[in-house]
């Protein structure tokens, strides 16, 4: 692992919450072409499998499930289906093509401060996708509780999205070190 990016603990750590910076309505366009990229209900998609491997096809299939449903047609855009995935790896092409050049700028004895500036960003950004798919709740239309018949009795606690990520981010690893 290069130096730069052990010394760059900080600033990975700070960019992680980036995207839902972003999720601000006074910067609507932002805000709602990326609020799907948190999420991916997986119960609208287990007629899928495997999952598409890109966005684009995705999208075809949910359009084509959505013409075919007459029960709620609308569960089947993909702002409601949600594009974890999709993000999570197009965010780890980036930070691949980034080393990438780092590597040729590297071998080249060219400047590389410009291409580790975008690693870092890259890092950071794609911390914070990988940590929504990891996040059961961001996985599920159930995402803040249990609405509806609960036969198993889970919780209908509407608070609970906030409880498992706090739990799960902040009461484990604050303060520690990573790199």
């Amino acid at each position: 692992m290069p130096r730069f990016f052990r010394r760059a603990g900080a600033e990975i750590a700070y960019l992680g919450p980036e995207p839902d910076r972003w999720r601000s309505p006074t910067e609507f366009a932002l805000k709602n072409a990326q609020e799907p990229d948190h999420f991916i209900d997986l119960e609208r998609v287990d007629w899928l499998d495997p999952l598409p491997r890109g966005r684009y096809e995705f999208y075809r299939k949910l359009y084509e499930k959505r013409a075919a449903t007459t029960d709620h047609p609308d569960d089947y855009l993909p702002e409601h289906v949600g594009l974890q995935p999709y993000i999570t790896m197009e965010v780890y092409g980036r930070l691949k093509a980034a080393f990438r050049e780092y590597r040729k700028l590297k071998a080249d004895h060219q400047p590389t401060a410009p291409v580790e500036q975008a690693i870092i960003f890259y890092a950071g950004w794609l911390g914070h996708y990988v940590a929504d798919g990891a996040q059961p709740l961001h996985t599920t239309i159930k995402y803040n509780g249990w609405v509806g018949p609960n036969p198993n009795g889970y919780t209908t606690l509407h608070d609970i999205h906030g409880s498992v990520r706090d739990s799960l981010c902040w009461s484990e690893h604050r303060g520690k070190e990573f790199f």
